[in-house]
């Protein structure tokens, strides 16, 4: 029977039960052959069956079919290496090791062995997880008990390296400077904070007011997937900061101190005008900064997403606009000099490509705006 103040929880329920069927069902028809909408599927799928169940918990109807009470925990178990393989997949393009699946399956095991005399006993003594108007009470047999504790915690565990894995090898300052990266760490650290909430409440053995708690663990990747799919830059940022992190550890930079590398670098450029020098070299500039060649490529490449020639006609570009708008007497050949470009036609190339027009053409749109 369900009560009043029970009936739009129940309806909720089922809601989200019919939902998460849904997504699986999209997620898989996408691109049946990809490992990764396999995995979230499946998620997907277990999710759907944990809202059924707890629908039918909640609105009595589990009292005429007993012998599914409590079959969804194993299944729940399992989100954890699940979770993990897709996060994997997504970031890394690999899945997890032999290993860390069989890790990930040993808390299912035990979770279905700690059920199993609870599923094989008499249908008549599964009625008293079921107590006083819908309220769920933990009055179950130890076995039972230790088995929704291993669940939950087998979760939180699996969350918890999830975030460490992934945060422990992005740098401070590039967490610092990403918002997005930010936002994502936040939203994992409060899931964590949800499941330990969770499992110290099943560890304690108290009563779980309407099971709500338990509820929301539930609704967590359903609200995920659909930040994921509102604001997919979220998760895309985190993906390339990772991808990019990696490949700083795999290069020869992982050694080095870039924040102090960067501050040279902006002083070389900023302060001392380094680029103002036509016979400035990649050789040279690695000099001034006490690296080789290749590893300032490498951070070029990495940390500031562009190459030499491009960094350094930056730079003389903006030198060559300032002195036509503040020194309009000037030649454009003195300019071109004065600004390291060592030939006029090389400065007209070069600043046609990175402003859209010459420099003649720069100086007349000038001219005519100030009119």
């Amino acid at each position: 029977m369900t009560f009043p103040n029970e009936i739009y929880l129940t309806y909720l329920l089922f809601f989200f039960s019919g939902l998460s069927l849904l997504f699986a069902v999209g997620e898989i028809s996408l691109r049946p052959n990809s490992k990764k909408e396999k995995r979230l599927s499946a998620i997907f799928l277990i999710l759907s069956y944990y809202f059924f169940h707890s629908f039918l918990l909640f609105s009595g109807h589990i009292l005429s079919v007993p012998l599914l009470l409590l079959t969804p925990l194993p299944f729940v178990t399992l989100l954890g290496p699940l979770v993990r393989s897709y996060i994997s997949l997504v970031l890394n393009q690999e899945d997890l090791s032999k290993r860390a699946w069989i890790l990930g399956c040993i808390p299912v095991g035990i979770v279905v062995l700690s059920l199993m005399p609870f599923m094989l006993s008499d249908v008549s003594k599964k009625d008293y997880l079921w107590k006083e108007d819908g309220m769920i009470r933990i009055f179950a047999p130890r076995n039972v008990k230790i088995a929704l504790v291993i669940a939950f915690f087998s979760l939180f565990v699996q969350f918890a390296f999830i975030v460490v894995k992934v945060f422990t090898n992005i740098r401070f300052v590039r967490f610092r400077s990403e918002a997005n990266l930010r936002i994502v760490f936040y939203i994992s650290v409060f899931i964590l904070f949800i499941v330990l909430v969770v499992t110290l409440q099943l560890f304690s053995f108290v009563k779980i007011g309407q099971g709500v708690p338990l509820i929301f663990v539930g609704m967590i990747p359903i609200l995920l997937y659909l930040i994921k799919q509102r604001y997919p830059e979220l998760f895309l940022e985190v993906k390339r900061v990772v991808e990019e992190e990696r490949q700083i550890r795999k290069s020869h930079l992982k050694n080095l101190d870039l924040i102090a590398i960067g501050r040279k670098l902006n002083d070389l450029l900023e302060r001392d005008k380094v680029y103002l020098d036509e016979n400035l070299s990649l050789a040279k500039l690695s000099s001034f900064l006490g690296i080789t060649t290749h590893k300032l490529s490498e951070y070029l490449n990495l940390e500031e997403k562009t190459q030499y020639f491009q960094l350094i006609n930056k730079y003389r570009v903006e030198e060559a606009k300032e002195r036509i708008l503040n020194h309009p007497e000037e030649t454009f050949l003195s300019i071109a000099y004065s600004s390291g470009f060592n030939t006029k036609s090389n400065f007209n190339q070069v600043f046609k490509q990175l402003t859209g027009v010459t420099p003649s053409e720069f100086k007349k749109e000038k001219k005519s705006k100030d009119r």
